[in-house]
């Protein structure tokens, strides 16, 4: 088992798109005022000046090994996955990394068989060291630049002065290097460096080393020494990974990669990325498709569907005016249109366009190809909502059959597939094999994303409606309030998704008959429903649905029935007529009303009594029995299970 964690791959790919890209004057301006108003004091003013007035006076491994703020920044937001930072530095990583290169070249060029020994001693806190206890033989990744030392002694005394300090321990890494290996990049930087007594040498980000051994060196000590061995990036599971996630980011600039990158990554403000585009750059047709693609799949993200529509149809007249009626990339425009109406509600446009997208990729792809996987996945969505589940499991398997045959076991579309599969089986009352399947899909989550994606979240909010369902209602509000703690840190306070998370929650306490907190829910959701440019969406009338049952079992049947009236209402003009869940709207309208005129009529003949009591006739009352009530099934009320689940960019949700 490997000590890699998810940011690996990501940030690989992004040190591979940032240092592909061309930089200029503008890049050390824009890190400039970056420091200065992002950190404001916390950098020494003098260090911001000086790097500005003389960045190309000395070289970038000098600026690297200097008591400067660059180092520490640098480390620092590689190792927290500072989106932002990262791009902005994205100049420095280029220059660092290409001079590394022409060392390693010049240096070792001539060195196949040799070995080469290095070592760096440094703090290291008692969980990591159990970590890499635990994961001998397996491998392990600095995911920044490392700075080593050919000074055996000189790392022994910076790891016992390490080990001095309470709650860590030292550590000196032996690092063992066979030069023959070419996929990693190292040099020595005596000669550049600002220290010239110090022999160091310093590899690039993200190279990878096998743990081989770990000892304690001293009995009851905090001295510890792990051995490691370089190895080569072609090898083993991740590099399989990496390369299908690279193929998938594919673009025709390294503007285009870093923002399909990005919205994998998914952990950040998604306006920032507009702000990295060049000014006033021009494209050809195949980059401007790609521009108005990326631009549709941003305002999706945003919840700006209408925004989103505009760039999709842009992006397909790109296309369609050059009659290129079987490009791979008017496909993709077709579905990506179909994701916005499905978004919107209106699912049998959603349909069509999906359908008008594979038809296109089934005659021009191989039928084991990632965009067909795509198509059934997206199709089976819309019938999952539709409540079509047999056609919906028809669709899911289609597209996990490809994607186990061609894709790693750890891809994250494998994921989406268990998930979507899994749903399905919640939705049809099989909870058992339900959880079995959004096991599968969460543990290559946790795998192979970043903390806190938002994939994360809706596998949380999928275990706790199943768990909703099996009637265990603490587990189910432990996931459901994960998942809405992940999408309240990533996106914006009106997006969509939030709105889901608050209608998840909304019905696991009305079904603990905590009525405030599911009325306070439902109604956080349906204001956020209520924003939304397209208000004719079955989402809303789930909203008002939820609301109108509260109200119902609180025996307000006037507010009960003025929000189930709105339910009917946008659901006469948003789904088919016979459709299973406005024909329940329909009939809870009706119960609502029967209730509400039985009670009417229990209080007239109530005080009809009470003044025959007064005035001493009571022979001429009628009885409370003599007209019968109408049972509300509660069972159908709201419709169960009432779940409403994103239709993400990220996953293909119900």
């Amino acid at each position: 088992m490997d000590l890699i964690d998810q940011s690996y791959i990501y940030t690989l790919l992004l040190k591979e798109i940032l240092i592909a890209m061309k930089y200029d004057l503008r890049s050390i301006q824009q890190f400039v005022t970056y420091c200065r108003e992002s950190h404001g004091n916390k950098l020494p003013k003098h260090e911001i000046e000086q790097f500005q007035q003389k960045y190309h006076q000395h070289s970038p491994i000098w600026w690297y090994s200097a008591p400067h703020f660059l180092h520490s920044m640098l480390k620092h937001s590689l190792q927290t996955l500072d989106i932002e930072a990262i791009i902005i530095l994205g100049f420095f990583i280029h220059d660092l990394h290409e001079q590394l290169e022409k060392l390693h070249s010049a240096q070792f060029k001539q060195s196949k068989g040799k070995l080469l020994t290095v070592y760096r001693g440094q703090r290291l806190p008692k969980s990591d060291l159990e970590k890499f206890k635990s994961h001998v033989g397996g491998l392990f990744s600095f995911n920044y630049f490392l700075s080593t030392s050919l000074d055996h002694n000189a790392s022994v005394v910076s790891a016992r002065q390490a080990a001095e300090n309470q709650g860590s321990i030292g550590v000196l890494f032996m690092i063992n290097v066979d030069l023959s290996i070419s996929s990693t990049t190292f040099a020595h930087i005596r000669d550049l460096q600002y220290d010239s007594n110090q022999d160091l040498v310093l590899f690039t980000t993200h190279s990878v080393f096998r743990i081989d051994r770990i000892q304690q060196i001293g009995k009851r000590s905090r001295f510890w020494q792990i051995q490691l061995t370089m190895m080569e990036h072609n090898d083993g599971y991740w590099s399989s990974l990496t390369k299908s996630m690279r193929n998938e980011i594919q673009g025709p600039t390294e503007y285009h990669r870093l923002y399909n990158l990005l919205r994998k990554m998914c952990g950040f403000e998604k306006a920032f990325i507009l702000s990295m585009m060049p000014p006033q750059q021009t494209f050809d047709d195949f980059e401007t498709w790609n521009l108005y693609d990326q631009l549709g799949m941003l305002k999706t993200e945003l919840g700006d569907y209408t925004g989103a529509i505009s760039y999709f149809q842009k992006s397909m007249q790109v296309y369609e005016k050059k009659s290129a009626i079987n490009d791979s990339h008017l496909a993709a425009s077709y579905t990506n249109l179909g994701l916005i109406y499905a978004n919107l509600g209106e699912y049998p446009t959603a349909i069509s366009w999906y359908e008008n997208g594979l038809a296109i990729r089934q005659k021009i792809l191989p039928t084991s190809y990632v965009d067909l996987a795509d198509s059934y996945s997206k199709i089976g969505s819309v019938y999952c909502y539709l409540e079509e589940y047999k056609k919906a499991l028809s669709f899911y398997e289609k597209a996990y059959e490809i994607r186990l045959n061609i894709l790693p076991r750890n891809h994250p579309d494998l994921a989406t597939s268990y998930r979507n599969i899994g749903v399905v089986l919640n939705n049809v009352g099989k909870y058992s094999k339900a959880l079995q399947f959004q096991e599968k899909a969460l543990e290559i989550r946790n795998i192979v994303l970043p903390p806190n994606h938002l994939d994360l979240a809706d596998s949380y909010d999928n275990f706790g409606l199943i768990y909703n369902n099996m009637g265990d209602n603490l587990k189910s509000l432990s996931f459901l309030e994960k998942a809405l703690n992940i999408r309240q840190r990533i996106q914006l306070s009106n997006h969509p998704n939030l709105a889901d998370s608050y209608n998840n929650l909304g019905i696991v306490y009305n079904k603990m008959n905590n009525h405030s907190k599911a009325l306070s829910f439902w109604g956080k959701g349906r204001e956020i429903r209520q924003q939304m440019q397209h208000l004719n969406q079955p989402k809303l009338a789930d909203s008002y649905n939820n609301i109108a049952w509260v109200y119902y079992k609180m025996r307000k049947y006037p507010e009960a029935v003025k929000y189930q009236k709105q339910a009917v209402k946008i659901g006469e003009s948003s789904l088919p007529s016979n459709y299973l869940r406005l024909l329940v709207w329909k009939q809870n309208l009706k119960e609502i009303q029967v209730k509400q005129c039985n009670d009417r009529d229990l209080d007239f003949i109530e005080s009809f009594r009470n003044s025959a009591k007064i005035n001493g006739n009571l022979s001429a009352l009628p009885s409370t029995q003599s007209k019968p009530t109408i049972a509300f099934l509660v069972t159908r009320f709201p419709v169960t299970p009432n779940r409403i689940l994103p239709i993400s960019t990220q996953s293909e949700s119900i």
